[in-house]
Formats: C-alpha cells, sequence, structure tokens
C-alpha cells in the first residue's frame, strides 16, 4: 500500500450536523416557511451534491423549476454559516483517524483527501479537527475546482491517482456514505466505509468492508460487514496492505 486516500471530508470529521442546521438556518433568513426533518435530511443526503439536493426539493415544494439564483444564495449562506459553526465548535476527528494518518506517516505512506467539496469548507473542517489532520498533511487534496464532475462520478479519485502517480492497485479509500463509496469503488479501488451520523439507512455493500469507525483508544472500532480488516478493535495499516494484496 503506498497511499491511504480519505474520502469526503466526513471520513475525517464527521460535521454532518453541523450541515443540517446550517442549511435549516439558511432556509429560515431566506423567509421559505420550512425547514428540513432529520429523517427526511438523511434521505436527501443518499445522493451527493448540495445544488442539485436544493433544486430538486425546491422543484417538489414550489411545484415548479427552482430558482437558479435562489438555489446559488441559500447554498453559499449555507457554507457561510457551516464555516461559522466549525470555527465556533471545534470538532474532533473521527476516532482513528489521526492514528491512521500518524501510521502512514512514520511508514512512509502518502496520505490524500478526495472530495468534490468546496475548498473553503475543506479548509474550515481540517481547521476544526485540529492540528492533527491539518491540510499540510496531506499529500493530495481534491475540491470542486479541480474536479470535473463531483462524487458519485469517479473523476475525483482519478485526478488524486494522476497528482501522486499511483495505480488503483497501490491504494486504499475511506469514504463515509453508500453514494462515495460507489465513486471510490468505480474508479477501481479497495474500499472501506464508515458510515458517518447521518448515514443511517443507506447502501455499502459496494464496499469492501463496513466498520462503525476505525478505531483508537477511546473508542473501539466494530466490523459490520465485508473483509476482516479490524483486530485488536482497531484498523491499522498493516491490516488495510494485507487486504489491498489479496484483492490484487
Amino acid at each position: 500500500m503506498k497511499a491511504l486516500l480519505f474520502g469526503s471530508i466526513g471520513v475525517v470529521v464527521d460535521s454532518s450536523h453541523l450541515q443540517f442546521d446550517a442549511y435549516n438556518t439558511a432556509f429560515e433568513e431566506a423567509g421559505l416557511g420550512w425547514r428540513w426533518e432529520r429523517d427526511e435530511y438523511e434521505a436527501l443526503l443518499h445522493r451527493p451534491g448540495g445544488k442539485e439536493r436544493l433544486r430538486r426539493v425546491l422543484r417538489e415544494r414550489e411545484g415548479e423549476a427552482a430558482d437558479e439564483a435562489l438555489v446559488e444564495r441559500i447554498h453559499a449562506r449555507k457554507s457561510e454559516l457551516f464555516q461559522q459553526r466549525l470555527c465556533n465548535e471545534p470538532q474532533a476527528p473521527r476516532p482513528g483517524v489521526t492514528r491512521l494518518m500518524d501510521q502512514c506517516t512514520a511508514a512512509g505512506i502518502k496520505i490524500g483527501l478526495v472530495t468534490s467539496t468546496d475548498l473553503a469548507n475543506v479548509r474550515a473542517t481540517l481547521v476544526a479537527g485540529g492540528s492533527g489532520v491539518r491540510l499540510e498533511r496531506f499529500d493530495v487534496v481534491t475540491h470542486r475546482d479541480l474536479v470535473p464532475k463531483g462524487k458519485p462520478d469517479p473523476a475525483a479519485w482519478h485526478v488524486a491517482l494522476d497528482r501522486l502517480g499511483l495505480s488503483t492497485d497501490e491504494v486504499v479509500a475511506i469514504e463515509d456514505t453508500g453514494a462515495c463509496v460507489e465513486s471510490a469503488v468505480a474508479a477501481g479501488l479497495f474500499t472501506v466505509a464508515t458510515p458517518n451520523g447521518f448515514a443511517g439507512g443507506q447502501d455499502f455493500r459496494a464496499a469492501h468492508a463496513v466498520v462503525d469507525c476505525l478505531g483508537d483508544q477511546q473508542r473501539p472500532a466494530r466490523q459490520l460487514a465485508g473483509e476482516r480488516i479490524v483486530a485488536d478493535e482497531v484498523v491499522t495499516i498493516e491490516l488495510l496492505a494485507a487486504r489491498l494484496t489479496q484483492a490484487a
């Protein structure tokens, strides 16, 4: 294994609840007179893409084509509110993330963050996550401006592999939603799923392995499905490298 690539920012820091709150505040400020309930928002997250999600819901609620200016305004305000919340409420990285990153650094394995979200959201999330996941620790970071198509299209993974000069059989991917898992698998990568807190009901059958988290001293990892990658209650680079070799 020559690289470990974390997918969506929710793989590193689970900030879905802050996104959820930011959307509802943006709706209120825009005077729309409605809000998303948690179960509705979780269902919407089965498909990535914030702007397309807004367009679809506005069409359903308003009964006509979505006002593109309104979509842009709400999405921009949501991102602004989300970044403010991250600044005011620092978020701990998900269990096992910094431990795995430290292992990779010690072993000379490259680390990547492969997302198609806005760079500003990426930066804000990593700052909120603390020094263990600072932007400078990643050998490659993709974002909306670098990726021609968002997930579930595999384009972001192709960009990351090209920038690292690596092939699919040298890399392990970790994702947090069903659609993003499908993106990594479509790119030809051995893919681990660690569902985020708002991923209830999503389909992770495409993943080669599913765990509730990556595991550390405070929070043990539980294997949920697929290839066995948990031993002594954690996922390690040795286990991931072994499974990657077997898959190849």
